[in-house]
């Protein structure tokens, strides 16, 4: 789907509001890595998150990618950073350890590279800047739509996210964002649900001891035609570490796009690699923080011409509890 996007925008300020979509999973669907997990010092327990109603949580995520398209001969490159500053609030926890939680994003700032006819442009945002012009003020209108959203989890205590509330009036600022009308479909109330649900981590019902592992399979489409299945395989190193690796695979790519004028195409997935580790702290037993790392070709055709692309990408987060 980016590379078609990527096809057929060829314009410096599609292509940053291009990214922004891109990155709004990172920007809401950011509950993989919250909580106390508990039974740390004994892995006869099992792990579970652990949240006390009044519970506040700030977390810091940093993510650098590059984007190289390769459309039949002609190279296109794209780099960007952005840094979220998002708060949580535990409103409330019911007797099986299910928490209901408020997320705000409070701060962001991005930096993006895009191509242009008289060569690579960088444009910089920053929330907490009054003062942003050309490109940098584009993003700014988009950007403001995402800060100081309320969104509200429903989190078991094994990781599991079983609802998520997004006021409608929150959903229609967001959906007046400028882009396609296949943007705005990813923005639909149920692919807000599919992006956490998507990115959260469950804890297995048996105990896991170190040197133990664990797999889950997700399937999502998050808005697009196509249906993807993520499997990730978790592994217990050590009593704080936890590494993980993940593979992508499409399970369905015929789909129908319904925005106008535009010939849908199918894609399939080349060379992958993703995985991180999550860390915890050993005596509280809370996520201190996490790392990430990924690489994804895509091959598709858009009118005749082959599209590769190639997408390399980190995320750190850092989590404090307040």
């Amino acid at each position: 789907a980016a590379s078609s996007r990527g096809a057929r925008h060829s314009a410096a300020g599609s292509r940053s509001h291009n990214f922004l979509r891109a990155t709004l999973p990172l920007a809401i669907g950011c509950a993989m890595i919250i909580g106390t997990a508990t039974g740390q010092e004994s892995p006869r327990r099992p792990l579970r998150w652990s949240f006390q109603e009044g519970d506040r949580f700030q977390l810091e995520m940093e993510q650098h990618s590059s984007t190289e398209t390769l459309v039949d001969v002609r190279k296109v490159n794209q780099s960007a950073s952005m840094t979220l500053t998002v708060q949580w609030q535990v409103e409330s926890v019911d007797d099986n350890g299910t928490a209901t939680i408020r997320q705000t994003i409070t701060a962001i700032r991005a930096e993006l590279t895009l191509p242009s006819a008289s060569g690579p442009v960088t444009v910089r945002y920053d929330s907490n800047s009054e003062r942003h012009t050309g490109e940098a003020r584009r993003l700014a209108e988009s950007f403001s739509r995402l800060l100081n959203q309320p969104v509200t989890i429903s989190m078991t205590a094994r990781g599991e996210i079983t609802d998520v509330d997004v006021p409608e009036e929150t959903l229609e600022s967001i959906r007046e964002m400028p882009g396609s009308m296949e943007g705005r479909k990813a923005l639909s109330l149920e692919s807000v649900r599919q992006m956490f649900q998507s990115a959260g981590t469950e804890f297995p019902e048996s105990p896991v001891a170190p040197g133990e592992s664990w797999t889950f399979k997700r399937v999502f489409s998050i808005g697009s035609p196509h249906q993807f299945e993520r499997l990730t395989e978790y592994t217990r190193t050590d009593e704080t570490t936890i590494d993980f690796e993940s593979t992508l695979s499409v399970l369905k790519a015929d789909g129908q796009n319904d925005e106008p004028g535009v010939e849908f195409e199918t894609f399939a997935l080349g060379d992958q690699k993703s995985g991180g580790t999550i860390i915890l702290d050993g005596e509280s037993g809370q996520v201190r923080e996490s790392q990430s790392t990924t690489r994804l070709v895509t091959r598709t055709h858009y009118q005749s011409m082959e599209v590769t692309t190639t997408i390399e990408s980190h995320l750190g987060v850092t989590i404090e509890k307040r």
